[in-house]
């Protein structure tokens, strides 16, 4: 029966089944007491569900739900039963339990068993009436299919053709599997036991290595402490026998001779001498060069604030600190503040930046043959004006002026713990910051278009205001201007 209408008032029952040919409005809740299949996309912006399933890490885990709200668990882990994690407090938190089972959904393959059980059916319906050639059966299969075919003798003597689907197994669904898919599955099988015998293999032998790896380190840091101390000992009863220091001494004259006797007729002892000073020079700058690699000069820089109001002087804080080898070095070291000598860690200084202008400022710092140029900079900018309104609050400069006023010097910020009864947010910039790309809420939800922008003039100048569309009753929100 078809019913042509458009609206059926009250209440409607079908007691079997329903079939709908387009799209389907459900303006209320609806309750399905058993299965739901979906042949496309299951597109919801949200799922109620305690459970958010398996992840490799914690770091995945958060990254996938930033936000965990209260109920919620989840499991970390590379198999099953894995780490169970539970929200608390806006966080993902261990439980120190381990959970989860494995599950096998057999509802496709009971689907396919009752398929084929009816097309048995309609064979043996076939069959009721003549007889089935069994040389005339025949298989024949793709990748994804499969189908037999046969033929029936009937009892007037005619034959008869017929074909029957048979669901082959996929990497998605049950079914025929051929000999080639077991080889294969064996070859597979095979492959995995050959490969962790190699493996097993690789580890004892790594594990044999480092075993006489670590024998051989002991074994000559033993000989080396054997060497020292018999050194040692013979200096201490040539120094006994002969006098104190007398084996230093030696030492250092057998140097001397070996020098002279390393001396050709030819050579003159003051080129030799001035060819060893362009040789240690050398090798201080080589050693110079390595400290600097394995010590090197480490300067901070910092101003506060970075960001001032334009059109109004603002004292500014330069503060820096000068460290090598873990000791502070900045009294030490030569300091100079945009070529000007400095002594101290700070410097205080008052300034007056327009819109949009920049303030650079270079730290130079000279310690040891080392020299490290530091910058930092300070922008002036107009104010960001913020607040909660009434619903009826009109977008006028008088009204944005009494605003929270806000020194960022862009777009992006985040405000939190706004509070608003039946009321609006506004958001008030310079439009030379651009417009918004983006307003998410605490829980990353995507807001931009519950706001209305407008441009007004503040002081001369040009903004873009943001003015929340629909009054709210809410505290505790979270904003994120992009």
């Amino acid at each position: 029966m078809s019913l042509f209408k458009n609206d059926i008032q009250g209440n409607a029952s079908v007691s079997r089944n329903l079939n709908v040919g387009g799209h389907a409005n459900v303006n209320g809740d609806a309750l399905i007491n058993h299965n739901l299949v979906v042949k496309g996309w299951l597109d919801a912006p949200n799922i109620k569900g305690p459970l958010k399933g398996l992840y490799a890490s914690e770091d995945s885990l958060t990254a996938a739900y930033p936000r965990p709200m209260p109920g919620w668990f989840a499991l970390v882990g590379n198999t099953l039963p894995a780490d169970v994690y539970r929200a608390e407090g806006g966080k993902w938190m261990p439980t120190g339990e381990k959970g989860g089972t494995f599950s096998l959904y057999l509802d496709q393959l009971e689907t396919d068993v009752k398929d084929l059980t009816d097309e048995v059916k309609d064979i043996e319906e076939l069959l009721s009436d003549g007889i089935l050639l069994a040389e005339t059966i025949a298989f024949t299969s793709t990748g994804t299919a499969a189908s037999m075919t046969f033929t029936v003798l009937k009892r007037d003597g005619t034959a008869r053709q017929g074909s029957k689907p048979i669901p082959i197994a996929t990497a998605e669904k049950a079914g025929m599997m051929t000999a080639a898919d077991k080889k294969a599955l064996s070859q597979t099988a095979l492959d995995i036991i050959e490969i962790n015998r190699k493996v097993a293999t690789l580890e004892t032998s790594t594990s044999e290595f480092q075993n006489k790896l670590n024998k051989e380190i002991a074994d000559r840091e033993e000989a080396d402490t054997n060497l020292q101390t018999l050194i040692s000992a013979l200096r201490r009863d040539f120094d006994a026998l002969v006098g104190e220091n007398a084996s230093e001494a030696i030492d250092n004259f057998t140097e001397v001779l070996s020098f002279l006797d390393g001396l050709k007729d030819t050579e003159k002892l003051s080129t030799k001498l001035a060819a060893l000073s362009c040789a240690d020079e050398k090798l201080n700058a080589d050693v110079l060069e390595l400290q600097k690699e394995v010590f090197p000069l480490q300067v901070t820089f910092s101003v506060s604030p970075s960001v001032i109001k334009a059109g109004q002087e603002t004292t500014i804080n330069l503060s820096w600190n000068a460290k090598r080898k873990e000791r502070d070095v900045t009294a030490e070291a030569d300091v100079t503040l945009d070529g000007v000598a400095v002594v101290g860690k700070t410097m205080a200084v008052n300034i007056v930046l327009s819109h949009g202008q920049y303030r650079q400022y270079q730290l130079r710092t000279e310690y040891a043959g080392m020299t490290v140029l530091s910058n930092q900079s300070v922008k002036g900018t107009l104010p960001t004006y913020f607040g909660t309104v009434a619903k009826t609050w009109v977008a006028d400069e008088a009204n944005i002026l009494t605003l929270s006023e806000l020194i960022i010097g862009d777009r992006p910020f985040t405000r939190t713990g706004i509070s608003t009864n039946d009321g609006k947010i506004v958001l008030a910039y310079p439009k030379d910051f651009g417009a918004l790309t983006s307003v998410k809420d605490g829980n990353g939800y995507e807001v931009l278009s519950s706001y209305t922008r407008s441009e007004v003039s503040v002081n001369g100048h040009p903004y873009y205001l943001y003015l929340l569309t629909v009054p709210v009753t809410a505290s505790g929100v979270t904003q994120i201007y992009k």
